[in-house]
């Protein structure tokens, strides 16, 4: 077949205005045979009319051809001109990009080709190549869009084992139409993959919930790629939890989970990652644990670090130090103490405000000022002036 006509376009004048959306016809005559020109598309501009359309897929060879422009309407008000058929033209791959991304696949790359048999009209085009990466990882392209003597599709580099890789990461890329016949113009493309960061947990609290399960657990990571469409999992101890994902990127995740009921007492190894790459995942051990009543705790201190010398206002939520089954009320009944080397000092508890219930106990604020304390990690504890043994610890830096 010989090459045809994208988006030719035309502007033609002296032809009455009408209100029809597209009144005109245009044929390409060639040995006396006609042939419809396709998606014929026409705008009105002032006294005149802007066409365009697509010379006939089939049928047309190469050499000379009549192009008649006529108002459906009344043929005989019409225009002819001459056109050329130029020779078929091979495909021939223009633009490649990017050409790098991660050995766990999913990078989105655009492959725009010259020529692609097919896609001859503007617009849309359902068939696609094949992209191979190294040796044997092969995407199939997506439907592409047409625009000229240029189709554009979308392929989603594969997955690629980071042990096979050559040293620098730098694969071939081929590119073959759908028979099998290569695609010219990708003699040096590469495609680099890189082993990507590994995911991590940066962040998460309360450390500690009850077995009777509901407690709603924050926590953010870092590295875990972007969502695309998949659902995150998040689990303690092997068991799926209910996740709310709340911000999202490539480079860091928040997001917060309900605890969930009948887990068994002590540490559980936390795990993070999303449902299409179960290879990915961000996990720890011995920073979360159950316990199976209600006891005192600190669910969050802010700041988590301060001066050496002392006097640095921190906020601590302390949940279940109770006196009598409730909570105190007078900062004199609590005491705050950091201990570092064996040597603890006492801070000052300024003022306690009670908060809404979460649904696992009953929750206060409560508001001191740190003791002089050496650079490091100290051990900090909150607990009831009248029973220093109720109480819960956190760390400080």
């Amino acid at each position: 077949m010989a090459g045809v006509a994208r988006g030719v376009k035309a502007l033609v004048m002296q032809f009455p205005i009408s209100a029809e959306t597209n009144p005109f016809s245009v044929v390409f005559t060639q040995s006396s045979t006609e042939y419809p020109a396709m998606g014929v598309q026409s705008i009105v501009s002032g006294s005149q009319y802007k066409l365009e359309y697509d010379a006939p897929a089939t049928g047309l060879s190469q050499g000379a051809a009549v192009v008649t422009i006529s108002l459906k309407s009344d043929p005989s008000l019409h225009v002819t001109y001459s056109h050329t058929v130029l020779g078929a033209s091979s495909p021939e791959l223009v633009y490649f990009s990017p050409s790098f991304g991660f050995t766990t696949g999913g990078d989105e790359v655009y492959v725009s080709i010259k020529n692609y048999p097919g896609c001859i009209m503007q617009g849309p085009c359902a068939t696609g190549p094949n992209v191979t990466f190294g040796d044997s990882f092969t995407s199939s392209a997506t439907a592409g869009v047409t625009y000229g003597m240029q189709t554009t599709f979308l392929v989603t580099a594969p997955a690629f084992p980071a042990a096979s890789l050559p040293s620098g990461g730098s694969v071939g890329v081929g590119v073959t139409l759908s028979g099998g016949a290569a695609i010219s113009g990708c003699t040096l493309c590469r495609f680099k993959y890189k082993v990507p960061p590994v995911p991590a947990i940066l962040s998460l609290y309360p450390t500690t919930a009850p077995t009777s399960g509901g407690e709603v657990v924050h926590f953010s990571v870092i590295n875990i790629g972007a969502q695309n469409g998949a659902q995150l999992v998040f689990k303690i101890g092997g068991s799926p939890t209910t996740v709310t994902v709340t911000t999202s990127s490539a480079a860091m995740l928040t997001a917060s989970a309900v605890v969930p009921a009948g887990l068994s007492s002590g540490a559980q190894q936390i795990a993070v990652y999303w449902s299409d790459r179960t290879g990915a995942q961000a996990t720890a051990n011995n920073i979360f644990a159950m316990y199976a009543a209600f006891h005192p705790r600190v669910q969050f201190a802010y700041p988590s670090e301060g001066y050496v010398s002392g006097n640095t206002a921190v906020t601590l939520t302390v949940s279940d130090l109770l006196v009598n089954g409730a909570l105190p009320t007078d900062a004199s009944s609590i005491a705050v103490k950091f201990c570092a080397g064996g040597v603890c000092q006492d801070g000052e508890v300024r003022s306690i405000l009670a908060l809404p219930s979460d649904g696992n106990g009953q929750r206060m604020e409560v508001s001191v000022y740190t003791a002089a304390h050496p650079a490091g990690t100290s051990t900090a504890e909150i607990a009831l002036a009248s029973d220093a043994n109720t109480k819960a610890t956190f760390e400080f830096l």
